[in-house]
């Protein structure tokens, strides 16, 4: 599979490059475009975190086991379970205001984003600068490789996998937790929600995809940058 690289423009004035782009290109990227990873303040800090459509979470997951941690002995899934309550890391769902957006709710495409935070506060201040990034949030830019390590194995296992290795028992969670909010938003109002249509709608999707995900082979586990 092609795996495209983009810079964009206008983020802050209403993501206008990426709005852009998708929208001259929306057929192809309808048809054809099956992951968007989103890199955007990739280092500021030591703690490793993830966001990520529930269809590409488990490679994102594969893909932090496999990479070194550049602290450790360990990989960058370690240093995330450290960093973790009960060490049982999970990627995030995805948030707005990032150039993700588009291709997410436009084109449906699922994205995953990676990146190691801080406490610093230099985003979006007059001190977010190389200056800054070499004398306080990665002096010696082992953060920035692992980073570059981890978005490199994710777009290589997807675009090399042998089929499209999405899966789907995450949206289970998800799909319970909005129609519970949906069923206490309507409860004392005016709409009617067939609550429990819902429910075995769910629960039928939610077997579907549990038997789908047993399915696929997950990849390797080899630690890379050693």
């Amino acid at each position: 599979r092609t795996v495209v690289i983009a810079g964009w423009d206008g983020e802050e004035v209403g993501l206008a490059g990426s709005r852009a782009y998708e929208r001259r290109h929306s057929i192809d990227l309808a048809r054809g475009c099956f992951a968007y990873l989103n890199a955007d303040t990739n280092v500021s800090g030591p703690a490793f975190g993830a966001a990520s459509a529930a269809a590409l979470a488990p490679t994102v997951l594969d893909a932090a086991r496999a990479v070194r941690d550049p602290g450790g002995a360990g990989s960058v899934y370690d240093r995330w379970a450290a960093q973790t309550p009960q060490g049982a890391p999970r990627a995030d769902t995805p948030a707005g205001a990032s150039d993700q957006v588009p291709f997410l709710t436009e084109t449906g495409t699922p994205v995953a984003a990676l990146n190691f935070g801080g406490p610093f506060g230099a985003y979006h201040s007059s001190d977010d600068t190389l200056a800054y990034a070499t004398r306080f949030s990665d002096p010696d830019f082992s953060l920035h490789r692992a980073a570059a390590q981890l978005y490199g194995v994710v777009a290589l296992r997807l675009a090399d996998a042998g089929y499209v290795p999405y899966a789907f028992s995450g949206y289970s969670t998800q799909l319970r937790s909005a129609s519970a909010q949906l069923a206490a938003r309507t409860a004392h109002g005016s709409q009617n929600l067939d609550v429990p249509s819902l429910a075995r709608a769910i629960d039928r999707f939610s077997t579907a995809a549990a038997s789908f995900d047993r399915g696929l082979p997950r990849g390797a586990s080899d630690i890379a940058g050693r």
